[in-house]
């Protein structure tokens, strides 16, 4: 039983019981002038009903528990759900970055190869140029369109 029902129930049993306050009617000075059996066979119908009442809020106290306890549960679900995306995501991420990261190390190497090889490949095109007949040349590798690009 939570705090609240227990708080309805102690003010439901400790309240007194209605006393009537409207116009006098001849049936209420009856009443009122019955037997004392009546009176708490009244008391007891009433308490019967305030008990019937509480038990009814207690069980709709309850359902609302319920509801919160599974949207709490969801809720934590979800958290649950939100941090296995994240780890995902930041898996991907570091797989992204390596990749990059190699991509940018075969870029420099290619920088530097051709870096390399572009003094060889300038030396021969100017003595393929050099070359006072086109068949002693012939076998060379760099052809003349070739280095005109390697020269500039």
């Amino acid at each position: 039983m939570t705090t609240r029902a227990r708080v309805i129930l102690i003010l439901l049993v400790a309240a007194p019981p209605p006393t009537p306050s409207g116009p006098s009617d001849p049936s209420a000075s009856r009443a009122s002038s019955a037997p004392p059996v009546s009176s708490a066979d009244e008391r007891l119908r009433t308490v019967r009903e305030r008990r019937a009442a509480l038990q009814k809020d207690l069980a709709r106290l309850r359902s609302e528990e319920r509801s919160l306890l599974g949207e709490v549960e969801r809720l934590d679900l979800e958290v649950r759900l939100r941090g296995e995306e994240l780890r995902e995501t930041q898996l991907v991420l570091q797989r992204t970055n390596e990749q990059m990261d190699a991509t940018v190390r075969r870029a420099r190497e290619l920088e530097d190869s051709i870096a390399n090889a572009r003094p060889v490949l300038a030396e021969r095109s100017i003595s393929w140029e050099s070359c006072p007949t086109s068949g002693c040349c012939s076998r060379s590798i760099a052809p003349p369109i070739f280095s005109a690009a390697i020269a500039s």
